[in-house]
């Protein structure tokens, strides 16, 4: 939680001062900081991180991690752990991926805004991984999951029922995200790590399998939001709800069933 906390702070600079590179240098000026900021970390990492594989593994091909795929896929608990995850994510990205467009066309703001409303999703983001970090130690990991995807729900409806009233402010959609993502900010790290943990000996493979699932539901979810915009930000918040209950099924599905598959 606490890495989690420190890796939001640059994307939550960023869509500010993209904003205002476009405004005061044309959208070129986005691409070009993109590139120097991209060859700066090149040259850093090449110079300063040291190798963290003390002696090679040979690679046992293809089968072997496909096998071990099908052998994750195989639990329940891990299913519903990692599911939790993807879902979550999805909510995230459908919302990043829409809201620029949200603020220009549907709230008739200038792109320069967006990246300061935007602040508030990882500061809500943060606030979660620091309830994680606090109560992390207190609280059974699946309740805290619970809590942050009940969260995540509870803030999006509040988003739907504040524009469905007719309140055209950015705050309306804004603070009603900022604090679903701030549910995600605890589910994600508990979920991310009860994932894998279920198979200790094979944590690589069920982060890397956790993070792929991630990456391809919210690159889908990213399309579909763009092909059923119809000129509101109604299709985009059912989009995340949708996600965000898929996640809390998912996560209970699997502990649920787990629980039977070990007292049968």
């Amino acid at each position: 939680a606490t890495l989690v906390m420190v890796m939001v702070v640059i994307p939550m600079l960023s869509p500010a001062l993209g904003g205002e590179l476009m405004d005061q240098f044309g959208w070129q000026s986005v691409f070009i900081a993109i590139a120097f900021f991209g060859i700066l970390t090149l040259l850093f990492s090449i110079s300063y991180l040291p190798e963290t594989l003390k002696e090679p593994i040979p690679f046992e091909g293809a089968g072997a991690v496909l096998v071990t795929f099908i052998s994750l896929f195989k639990s329940p608990a891990f299913c519903g752990y990692a599911f939790c995850v993807t879902f979550v994510s999805v909510v995230f990205f459908s919302f990043i991926s829409a809201a620029p467009e949200i603020m220009v066309s549907v709230l008739d703001r200038p792109p320069t805004e967006y990246g300061y409303y935007f602040i508030m999703i990882p500061l809500g983001f943060m606030s979660g991984n620091y309830v994680t970090r606090y109560f992390g130690r207190s609280i059974e990991l699946n309740r805290m999951i619970t809590w942050g995807a009940s969260i995540t729900i509870v803030g999006i409806a509040l988003a739907f029922i504040l524009l469905s009233l007719g309140i055209k402010h950015p705050l309306a959609l804004f603070v009603p995200i900022a604090i679903a993502i701030s549910g995600n900010g605890i589910t994600l790290p508990n979920a991310m790590a009860a994932a894998i943990n279920e198979f200790p000996n094979l944590a690589g493979s069920a982060s890397g399998l956790t993070g792929f699932l991630q990456m391809a539901f919210s690159a889908v979810a990213a399309q579909v939001v763009a092909l059923i915009f119809n000129g509101t930000v109604y299709p985009l918040l059912m989009m995340m709800f949708s996600a965000a209950v898929l996640s809390l099924v998912s996560f209970k599905l699997g502990v649920s069933a787990e629980r039977h598959a070990t007292t049968a």
